[in-house]
């Protein structure tokens, strides 16, 4: 709907409140084309506080702005509203925090990030953020609109096309003079804007690596990208949670025309909150020990209608649609007949009344492993019986044109299994460390002020060079990090309000007065992570020994995206590190990891938009948004108050990662697994991310 649309309503409190709407900064950006000196009017009458009550459309309360006296300020009301151009942004800030103070900054150019999105995917955007009082005032130059399709606001237009406004201001009884005057003002506002020349006490700072020494930034956020985020609040099919702010005056225009809602979107990992025990949740009379939930799932019933339905309207499609299929059939019967493989790993924890001689059950968990293949008729068998059990899925029971190619996944499946994995001689050139059931609790769930669900990626990266430098520095150790990989067990989020600190005694109300409170989102977390050392002239021969084991116990980082870091639980008895230097036993581990959890593994997409990756997550549902890094708005340098030499402000990276069932990186085999789920870090002159890792020897 366009700004002429809407001065057509008939209903004065309608016409009204749409018009109030479609200007405030969380609304889509309406055309105000051919209708400029309405918009004008509006814009000028949006400057009153709300108890004024005053009439959008009124010339006469439009025109008292231009023409009236503040004695107070010794300004005009219009200089008063010119100041707040010095406050509008590209990236807030103040956000979350209000008290920073009297800083802002304005970066239009940002380079793009062909693996992440920033504000440089989207159009130039800018918002506001100064004293809180004065959020109505900056309304006049700083509400957004569209002008001729462009994206923009009434300072870029005095500042580039002010002869397209002349006239409108005149009319309203601006003088030609005072016009240009004004102009001027707001033309020398932007050439004097620039990044602050110092860090405020109460802006975060982060240390990365750069130039052989380390760069402190602080992470902002970009209006852009938070405003883009509020237009997908209402799209089903796109999750967002809400982020509230107390005092969104104080925080800027967008947080304050929200009532302090901000939304950011909410993509927790696929992890249930406890691990499933098979033996007590899957045994029944029906189904034995097999997970008949596997088959219920949708995307393997819809894989069958592939297969059984031929799918496509070209030979070609057919065959990418069926092997796409079978792939996922595969999948869902190994998570099918996994239960069973996992009481045959672990025969010795399962008492053998529970067994039935003689059964597909027995024979599976009993039969030497060389000798599984021989199973493929029954186990068939077993499968289509289960199959017509089910109501739902009755239908696909001993199908013909589902017979052979469920019984060639099963016999795939079967010879995968008994397939003997071959050691590797270790090497001493690199080892794994291998962290089992470690625990985080209080992790930061919100990674940055867009997404919220999984911690930042950087937080991976910033545990494994902790870990690095603990080597170097504590044992003296001649090592590198080269990458890690991180899977989580366990997951819970929970939502709370920190009460802020007390900053200041109000001597009128005799009252304490503290900052606003702000919704926070922290998750605890079972998680296991597989860091690989490149040892380069490493003192430590035996490092399967127990007393590198125990140095190394000591030198762990205790601190994890924000959280702390502690051992299993004592009555676990997990033996929590270890270390490999040889790949097949390590593999033989990571193999069998519980399918309650996931991999958090890089993913190869490219991303072109927000609308691009929304796209993507919708058909494939293992791909989610996470932070993955940052980009710097500026070349690093010196600044006042920093923790290091350098210091740049940055803004957040958004990308994707597959979140991977231990299934699908089992039935990947042992090359795939080291290539697929490794992350490392990617450092250039702006760009600060993490990145899948590349193997030296490929």
């Amino acid at each position: 709907m366009t700004f002429k649309e809407l001065l057509k309503i008939e209903d004065r409190d309608e016409r009204q409140r749409s018009i109030k709407r479609a200007f405030a900064s969380y609304s889509e950006y309406i055309e105000i084309y051919d209708s400029e000196l309405k918009a004008l009017i509006v814009l000028l009458n949006l400057t009153y506080v709300a108890k004024e009550n005053v009439y959008l459309l009124s010339r006469v309360s439009a025109r008292h702005i231009l023409q009236k006296y503040n004695k107070a300020h010794t300004k005009t009301l219009l200089n008063l509203r010119t100041d707040e151009v010095s406050w509008l942004h590209t990236h807030n800030l103040k956000y979350p925090n209000s008290q920073v103070s009297k800083q802002n900054v304005y970066a239009p150019q940002i380079d793009k990030v062909s693996s992440a999105l920033n504000s440089a995917n989207l159009p130039l955007m800018t918002g506001w953020s100064h004293n809180g009082p004065d959020v109505n005032k900056a309304k006049l130059f700083c509400s957004n609109f569209l002008y001729q399709g462009r994206i923009t606001n009434l300072a870029f237009e005095l500042r580039d096309h002010p002869e397209n406004w002349q006239v409108f201001f005149i009319e309203l009884g601006l003088t030609k003079t005072r016009f240009l005057d004004m102009c001027n003002q707001v033309e020398q506002i932007f050439s004097d804007k620039a990044l602050p020349t110092n860090v405020d006490i109460h802006s975060k700072q982060v240390r990365f690596p750069y130039k052989e020494s380390y760069c402190s930034i602080t992470p902002v956020v970009s209006h852009a990208v938070q405003y883009q985020i509020q237009q997908y609040t209402n799209i089903k099919s796109i999750r967002t949670k809400d982020v509230m702010h107390s005092k969104s005056y104080n925080v800027g225009s967008l947080a304050s025309s929200l009532g302090g809602h901000v939304s950011a979107l909410f993509y927790p990992p696929p992890v249930w909150r406890k691990p499933v025990k098979f033996l007590q949740t899957i045994k029944n009379s029906n189904y034995g020990y097999f997970n008949i939930n596997a088959l219920a799932d949708k995307d393997f019933i819809k894989s069958l209608d592939i297969v059984m339905k031929r799918t496509g309207t070209t030979n070609k499609l057919r065959r990418k649609l069926k092997v796409g299929a079978l792939r996922k059939i595969r999948e869902c019967l190994v998570n099918w007949i996994l239960p069973i493989m996992d009481i045959r790993d672990g025969l010795d924890e399962l008492s053998l009344e529970y067994i039935e001689p003689g059964s597909i059950f027995d024979a599976l968990v009993n039969l030497p492993i060389d000798e599984l293949n021989s199973l493929i008729t029954p186990l068939s068998n077993e499968l289509n019986t289960q199959l017509q059990l089910s109501r739902k899925l009755s239908a696909y029971s001993f199908h013909p044109a589902l017979l052979e190619p469920l019984r060639s996944q099963l016999k795939w499946m079967l010879s995968y299994l008994a397939s003997d994995q071959h050691d590797v001689q270790d090497s001493c050139d690199y080892c794994y460390i291998y962290l089992n059931s470690i625990r985080v609790e209080s992790a930061q769930a919100l990674s940055c002020p867009y997404l919220i669900g999984t911690p930042s990626l950087t937080a991976l990266g910033g545990f494994s060079h902790k870990l690095q430098r603990n080597l170097q520095e504590r044992l003296s150790a001649d090592v590198e990090v080269e990458c890690s990989a991180w899977f989580i067990r366990q997951y819970e989020l929970s939502k709370y309000k920190p009460s802020p600190q007390i900053n200041r005694f109000d001597r009128k109300k005799e009252v304490l007065i503290r900052d606003g409170i702000i919704d926070d989102y922290l998750c605890n977390m079972t998680m296991d992570i597989v860091i690989k050392l490149n040892m380069k002239k490493d003192k430590f021969k035996d490092i399967h020994g127990p007393n590198f084991i125990n140095k190394l116990k000591g030198i762990i980082p205790k601190r994890f995206a924000g959280g702390s870091i502690y051992q299993p639980f004592y009555d676990t008895k997990i033996n929590w590190l270890q270390v490999y230097s040889s790949e097949s036993a390590l593999f033989s581990v990571l193999s069998r990891l519980p399918k309650s959890g996931c991999w958090v593994a890089p993913s190869s997409e490219p991303l072109t938009s927000f609308n691009d990756m929304f796209e993507k997550i919708k058909i494939n549902s293992k791909l989610k948004p996470v932070l993955i890094g940052y980009q710097a708005v500026e070349e690093p340098s010196s600044r006042l108050y920093s923790l290091e030499k350098y210091h740049c402000y940055a803004e957040s990276l958004i990308g994707v990662a597959q979140f991977l069932n231990p299934i699908t990186v089992r039935l990947n085999g042992q090359k795939r697994l080291f290539e697929d789920i490794f992350w490392q870090h990617y450092f250039e002159s702006k760009t600060m991310l993490m990145v899948k890792y590349q193997r030296k020897d490929d």
